[in-house]
């Protein structure tokens, strides 16, 4: 029986899947069928205890928060070059972006996790963007709000749905 133990989802398990749940079922009610971003903060976020949760989702919020901001920015300069995503001098600004991205969070002696989503948030935004049918803004505004809202479920769910148990006397001796 024991060795079967290992199968049972523990609480992180379930209170990501409950947090995905959530994220992504409302944004289909609101009529948003693609809210990617959202359920991915609900993974990455959720930690074992909610003041972990928060602590990474402030962090992931402060990355994206920049990430998008400085892709926005190099979105309205390629544009305002006309330069498209398959010219040669694309991949060139991606690389740019990424690294204004992460200078940025080291000047302002960010958290190592903030500096990756800020680099991550900029090269999927400027290599996936030509996909969407949303202006610039629009869509580094979406990817922010599903980050955002998709945060504040996993944390809802880890402080008030799922919170930490708290060990029992006996549990503790053990």
């Amino acid at each position: 029986m024991e060795k079967y133990k290992e199968l049972v989802p523990g609480r992180r398990i379930m209170k990501t899947t409950i947090a995905v749940l959530i994220s992504v079922q409302l944004f289909y009610f609101l009529g948003h069928y693609d809210p990617v971003h959202a359920a991915l903060a609900c993974i990455l976020t959720m930690r074992t205890t909610s003041a972990e949760t928060k602590s990474t989702g402030i962090n992931r919020i402060i990355g994206t928060l920049i990430g998008g901001v400085s892709s926005y920015a190099c979105l309205l300069l390629l544009q305002s070059f006309n330069v498209g995503s398959t010219s040669n001098f694309a991949p060139l600004a991606v690389a740019i972006f990424v690294m204004l991205s992460l200078s940025l969070c080291k000047v302002l002696k960010l958290a190592p996790y903030a500096m990756t989503i800020s680099a991550v948030v900029t090269a999927v935004t400027l290599l996936s963007h030509n996909e969407s049918h949303l202006d610039a803004l629009s869509y580094v505004t979406i990817r922010i709000i599903e980050t955002f809202v998709g945060f504040l479920i996993a944390y809802f769910v880890n402080k008030r749905l799922l919170p930490r148990r708290k060990k029992t006397e006996s549990e503790s001796a053990k």
